[in-house]
């Protein structure tokens, strides 16, 4: 249960609030609201009125969405509502850790959940007339059945696609926390008549599949690695998670910092079931290549989002920046090269254990192999856009003399606009190789971290981004270096150093 509910008393012209603690009205039957805040509420609980909403909330003061949801309410029987602005006080950052955390278990224990979806903020509320545009339709004769002869217009939405409404756009957790798990392993989300959202609809969801993370636990050797002979079945699990991130990452949340505490709730659920550890939004098993997540940056229409402001977790993990992720291919343990000396993160608050990370707490330690670099912009056709490369050194071998060669790949920035500071301009930047796997055609493919100095003391890295590379194991001499008769490009392996011990912050 929440830790507080609003509870509803009155008739439909008279509607009276107040705020009840949970301790008090026991295990009651309670419905909850999803809706979409619109910036900061003019009406919520904190610390200063608090001991008032016991008494009585005002109703005619509240936005129009809680209004609205206490008519609903009250409509179909329900004394009691949980609404996340009146029942947890606000400025009280322990509790809001402790009831976000919860939310897994406060909409999946509700009756029914309301969701506002036509309403981009809460004094727009969502019980008034809807005056959608002018659609081509058809009609079709319908025989009731007390034998009329009646009618049904058939008409096709928005060529083909759902319309979006504004809570589609808002994080999602709620919404796939407020079902009934157990019903999404039958069923899943519904959508009037399909089963399924369109394809890259904003209301695609990932619903929970239970069964599929338990199996994760079997595949899970005793050092925390998944076994080679179920890695099918270990693959299949850790990609439910993947999905689940890249889904709620597309959505926009209030308040960015909450990024690690909306999501925490489906943590716990993995944790319980898979037995895996979870790290910031990774999972042990997988590190490596949990470790190679991206943030999904459009070329063609860009949305520049800028590095948050207050610390969301270190710098390999995804919680730390705000955007939509995405994962790459699940490498085999035989992939995975570098080594993982520890990795070790805390919460910020001990009662909600997998949300809000202590700021500097997160530090991975890794050996793995280097090379110095430095980052470039390639112009694109597109007056004014830009991808981001990577200029990877190291030395190679022509007619028996050593060079030092190049090779340019690409990576992508965490943050769209990353700012290369004086310490970068001098220092340049190390790349990482985290996973090497050769194809048949004995192209070389390799993944890892792009870093750069945290400090100027120069003690520890911060990452940048993530870098992939896949050709021939070539590099080009630089200009000055090349003769008359002499070839451009050498055999050379940028990574041929004896593994580095570095930590990542």
């Amino acid at each position: 249960m929440p830790a507080r509910l609003v509870e509803i008393t009155g008739t439909s012209e008279t509607i009276s609030l107040r705020l009840r603690q949970t301790e008090e009205v026991g295990s009651v039957p309670f419905a909850a609201l999803s809706y979409c805040w619109g910036g900061e509420q003019p009406m919520k609980c904190d610390s200063s009125n608090v001991v008032l909403y016991v008494t009585a909330i005002p109703f005619e003061k509240q936005p129009q969405t809680i209004k609205d949801a206490a008519r609903v309410c009250q409509g179909m029987g329900f004394q009691y509502l949980w609404i996340d602005a009146l029942c947890i006080i606000q400025e009280n950052s322990t509790e809001k850790s402790v009831e976000i955390a919860k939310m897994t278990s406060i909409y999946g224990s509700a009756m029914v959940t309301v969701v506002a979806a036509r309403s981009s903020s809460a004094t727009e509320g969502f019980l008034g007339e809807r005056f959608p545009g002018p659609k081509k339709g058809a009609l079709v004769p319908y025989r009731c059945f007390d034998g009329e002869l009646g009618s049904i217009t058939l008409v096709k939405l928005d060529d083909g696609f759902e319309s979006v409404e504004p809570v589609d756009e808002r994080d999602e957790m709620d919404m796939l926390q407020q079902q009934d798990l157990r019903a999404f392993l039958a069923k899943g989300l519904t959508d009037g008549w399909k089963r399924d959202a369109n394809y890259s609809s904003k209301r695609k969801t990932e619903a929970l599949n239970l069964e599929n993370i338990r199996t994760a636990k079997s595949t899970i050797g005793f050092y925390g690695r998944p076994r080679n002979s179920q890695f099918k079945q270990y693959l299949n699990a850790m990609q439910h998670w993947e999905k689940i991130c890249e889904t709620f990452t597309q959505r926009a949340l209030t308040l960015s910092s909450d990024r690690a505490l909306a999501i925490s709730g489906i943590a716990q659920i993995f944790i319980e079931l898979s037995g895996d550890k979870y790290i910031a939004g990774l999972w042990k098993s997988y590190l490596h290549s949990g470790l190679l997540w991206k943030i999904e940056h459009s070329h063609v229409h860009p949305k520049n989002i800028p590095r948050p402001t207050t610390y969301q977790g270190p710098s390999w993990a995804w919680l730390s920046v705000n955007g939509p992720v995405q994962f790459g291919q699940v490498s085999r343990p035989s992939e995975c090269i570098a080594e993982i000396l520890s990795c070790e993160t805390e919460p910020a608050n001990e009662t909600a254990p997998y949300g809000l990370i202590r700021e500097g707490s997160g530090r991975l330690v890794i050996a793995a192999r280097t090379a110095p670099a430095s980052r470039t912009k390639t112009p694109l056709r597109s007056p004014g856009r830009f991808k981001d490369e990577v200029m990877i050194l190291g030395f190679g071998k022509s007619f028996g003399k050593p060079f030092v060669c190049h090779v340019s790949t690409e990576m992508r920035c965490d943050v769209q606009e990353a700012e290369i500071d004086a310490v970068e301009q001098t220092a340049g930047c190390l790349v990482v190789e985290i996973t090497r796997r050769t194809d048949r055609d004995n192209k070389l493919c390799c993944q890892g971290l792009v870093l750069r100095w945290s400090s100027p003391e120069r003690k520890t890295y911060s990452r940048v981004g993530r870098f992939t590379y896949y050709g021939d194991r070539k590099g080009r001499l630089f200009a000055e270096h090349v003769k008359a008769g002499q070839p451009a490009e050498v055999e050379f392996d940028w990574f041929a150093d004896e593994p580095k011990v570095i930590e990542i912050i």
